[in-house]
């Protein structure tokens, strides 16, 4: 069985720059962690090896591509454009994370305008022109084998379907 049975939250903001978002995440176990910062390079597939979330956007909500953003608790990060995209897209996301009582804390500040590959600038959503988004967030966890959750439930766990994924207001 690959379903999460922890329970996972998230809360989301926004200011004219950035949308925030905070994921809280149940883990009984969490003293077997490691927190320390990162050795990983960016975009290396290492960055799943340990508790992480992955965040997936489609500003245009079209529902074809969407920028895909993992990161874990010890701040790596992973970042591509999903559904034939690219990559070498790099996005200049800040990443936090906080250990807690049987519980971890995961804060991402996502910036509304990309300074990544030349293409459509996929986050050039503003939230005074359209407060809407596609969104999903989807937790792993990697002890006692991987296990995930979606906040927003695509066919089959595969995360890169645009159009399967919520609307974030």
């Amino acid at each position: 069985d690959s379903v999460l049975t922890l329970d996972t939250t998230f809360q989301a903001v926004y200011n004219n720059k950035y949308l925030f978002v905070r994921v809280e995440a149940e883990e009984s176990q969490v003293n077997k962690l490691d927190f320390s910062p990162t050795r990983i390079n960016r975009d290396m597939m290492a960055v799943f090896r340990t508790a992480h979330v992955e965040f997936f956007l489609d500003p245009d909500l079209l529902g074809k591509s969407a920028g895909q953003v993992v990161a874990n608790i010890q701040g790596a990060i992973y970042d591509a454009i999903v559904c034939g995209g690219t990559k070498d897209w790099r996005y200049d996301v800040v990443v936090r994370s906080k250990k807690g009582d049987k519980k971890w804390y995961l804060m991402v500040a996502f910036p509304f305008i990309d300074k990544g590959v030349a293409v459509t600038n996929v986050f050039g959503m503003f939230p005074h022109s359209s407060p809407l988004i596609a969104f999903n967030a989807c937790r792993s966890n990697a002890l006692n084998g991987q296990k995930a959750t979606q906040w927003s439930k695509t066919p089959a766990h595969s995360y890169d379907r645009p159009a399967k994924y919520g609307i974030l207001v």
